[in-house]
């Protein structure tokens, strides 16, 4: 009951304080209530995000396979214009009521700064506590990358709310967490240990890239980190195909190829080695070959290797000098020494080593010869004309 005492225009202005205070806390308890919730849906967010800069890709490149209806769905309807991530944060049933009706509160007491100011503080401490890598990083990566992109889809979503959010404010968590994350991904791509392994990690990496992108944020920090461990996939590579390529010479790499059939002279001529093969097409079978069977076997690592370095290297503007660099080292390193030690070390007891040197001799002089034809190959898929290209 107001006192006769006190005139009611005082009795209000004391009570002012009390009731803006009440106001503002219940708006940051429910804010806070809601900032917890957002940050245990951001990885679902950011996943779902993810499959839509997937499926898009997909679609784009006209194959749908594996794509759900879900997914189907979203890309469409962000490609018919829909703003980024706004289908993936009402599917995991965010709303946005918390923050605008904090926002509303605040503006009525001419307090907006405030608000944003208390956002933002909140969300960096959400970050801070986010951002250091799990112990397992190499088993849980696919989830952190993806709360971390979650968090960031969130945070364009509330961009896209209220105009009032400051951009530079967002810009200065996605660079704070840039500079966390480029570090733990080099260190997690130094320690994969096979070509497929590291592989699916920078895929995974460049869709993440790839969906921050949509949302407005520079991935060049990351991206650079990309660029900087193409030499150890080629590493990777190139060790893998040294077993490979010891396995074919020391097999069948000391004797003359036999060819008993149609069949098996065409799949030579599939790797177009028939025309070094020394024999004629006229002659009967069985012909007898100037190579070993460990060449064709050779042929198809080489393209093979060819094709997935080039796969990981496309993108590079200067992509035909760095297939064919590769190449280079990959005919040295793994062909030339091998068949080298060959000769030297690795001569199996029951054949001569008169043979051996004569057979290795050819053996490497048709895979000289070949060079032309895999150099070749390398461009085509390098979409560069052969008469075009001149060597670095």
């Amino acid at each position: 009951m107001i006192s006769s005492q006190v005139p009611f225009g005082l009795y209000v202005e004391r009570r002012v304080p009390a009731l803006v205070s009440k106001l503002t806390s219940a708006a940051q308890d429910r804010l806070h209530q809601w900032l917890s919730e957002i940050r245990t849906k951001a990885k679902d967010v950011g996943k779902a995000a993810m499959g839509v800069v997937q499926a898009r890709k997909q679609l784009d490149d006209g194959n749908s396979a594996g794509l759900t209806a879900e997914g189907i769905y979203n890309a469409r309807l962000e490609l018919d214009g829909a703003p980024p991530g706004s289908a993936v944060v009402e599917e995991a049933g965010i709303t946005f009521g918390p923050f605008l009706q904090g926002i509303s509160v605040y503006s009525e007491l001419d307090k907006a700064k405030d608000w944003v100011d208390h956002y933002i503080s909140q969300r960096r401490q959400q970050l801070n506590l986010d951002l250091p890598g799990p112990d397992n990083f190499s088993e849980s990566y696919r989830d952190y990358l993806s709360h971390i992109c979650g968090f960031f889809v969130l945070e364009q979503a509330v961009q896209s709310l209220y105009e009032g959010m400051p951009r530079h404010e967002v810009e200065a968590l996605w660079e704070a967490a840039q500079s966390s994350i480029a570090p733990m991904l080099s260190r997690q791509f130094h320690r994969v240990e096979s070509s497929s392994e590291f592989l699916q990690f920078r895929m995974y990496v460049s869709l993440f890239c790839a969906t921050l992108e949509e949302h407005g944020y520079s991935t060049q920090s990351l991206s650079d980190s990309l660029e900087s461990v193409r030499e150890r996939y080629l590493t990777l590579l190139l060790e893998e195909a040294h077993e490979d390529v010891e396995n074919a010479v020391q097999t069948n790499g000391f004797i003359p190829m036999i060819v008993n059939t149609e069949g098996e002279y065409q799949r030579l001529v599939h790797h177009k080695l028939h025309a070094l093969c020394g024999a004629s097409a006229d002659d009967m079978f069985p012909r007898r070959l100037r190579f070993s069977e460990s060449v064709p076997r050779i042929a198809k690592l080489v393209k093979s290797f060819i094709f997935d370095y080039f796969n990981f290297v496309k993108a590079s503007s200067d992509v035909a000098y760095l297939v064919l660099k590769a190449l280079d080292m990959f005919m040295f390193q793994n062909i030339v020494v091998e068949l080298q030690e060959a000769t030297e070390h690795k001569r199996p007891n029951n054949v001569p080593q008169l043979q051996v040197i004569i057979q290795v001799a050819a053996n490497a002089d048709v895979l000289c010869s070949f060079m032309g034809t895999l150099e070749a190959y390398a461009l085509h898929l390098c979409n560069v004309p052969m008469t075009s290209h001149v060597r670095k």
